[in-house]
């Protein structure tokens, strides 16, 4: 059936070769813009956490050098009380880190994956397509996800310094 039809019915007027050209390389700079937001983001994560088991090192060695230096119980204990506090504090900025990531990396992908790419419409135009409720939906989730971990660390935090 396609053998006999002919060119012009084949293309359709509002696919010109110039603008799927412009259409296509918009679509791939997008695509390389947002590769490259997620592996910029990738590597500084991946310092954040590198530097997070360096100071969770030194605290252990601190720690360490502190209950071996003790001459006392009481010593030991206020050695021990200040590990555990200072521990807790870093599980909180851990949560936040966590958090923080996280809604980084999936706003990235779900741009990458719903906004940002143009669609063709009856026209011939390329529009940018709405924000899909997904996302919306993921931000007060993420706002939620967020409120409750600050409660529980405030939580955990008051109950350590009991």
């Amino acid at each position: 059936m396609l053998q006999n039809a002919s060119p012009e019915k084949l293309a359709s007027p509002d696919l010109l070769p110039a603008q799927l050209m412009a259409t296509g390389q918009k679509q791939i700079d997008e695509l390389v813009k947002m590769q490259t937001e997620l592996f910029d983001g990738l590597q500084e994560t991946n310092q954040q956490w590198g530097d997070r088991a360096k100071s969770e090192a030194d605290l252990a060695s601190e720690f360490a050098a502190k209950l071996s230096a003790a001459r006392s119980i009481p010593e030991a204990m206020t050695a021990c009380e200040e590990w555990s506090s200072r521990r807790f504090e870093m599980m909180v900025e851990d949560g936040k880190h966590l958090l923080a990531d996280s809604q980084k990396f999936m706003e990235t992908g779900a741009r990458l994956l719903s906004t940002g790419w143009p669609t063709r419409k009856g026209n011939g135009s390329t529009q940018p397509q709405k924000e899909p409720a997904s996302l919306e939906a993921f931000h007060l989730v993420a706002a939620r996800a967020a409120s409750f971990i600050d409660q529980t660390n405030a939580s955990v935090y008051q109950e350590s310094s009991l």
